[in-house]
């Protein structure tokens, strides 16, 4: 159920990640830990390791829209809901014109029991 949890939220940011990679470039090494973390969390089903490699990611480059894109779908995977509410306000950063970023935001503001500031997103 947590892989198709991953799978899912990963599906649903799809077409905000093809708007932002269009206009930037990941930094070659935060590239290299985004792989890697994908192969972790696919292969092997650790979604913890796959965050960490994306914490070293983001911090590299902080503008890697995929990064936290992905990050986001294990963390939501792991039920680690205030953290993913962290991520999905970066992703409004880097991307504020993306509907789904507010939307899953307003979901995550829900499951974190703030029912008031998410109906005003969704």
């Amino acid at each position: 159920m947590k892989i198709l949890s991953a799978f899912i939220l990963t599906t649903v940011l799809a077409c905000s990640q093809k708007q932002q990679t269009k206009k930037h470039i990941p930094d070659p090494k935060a590239k290299q830990l985004y792989d890697s973390a994908i192969i972790i969390a696919m292969q092997k089903q650790n979604f913890e390791g796959a965050i960490s490699l994306l914490d070293q990611a983001t911090r590299i480059d902080s503008n890697y829209f995929a990064a936290y894109n992905n990050k986001l779908s294990f963390q939501f995977s792991l039920e680690r809901f205030n953290d993913a509410l962290a991520t999905a306000k970066n992703l409004i950063r880097i991307s504020p014109k993306s509907p789904n970023s507010y939307f899953l935001t307003g979901v995550l503001l829900d499951k974190t029991g703030d029912s008031i500031n998410a109906k005003k997103i969704l």
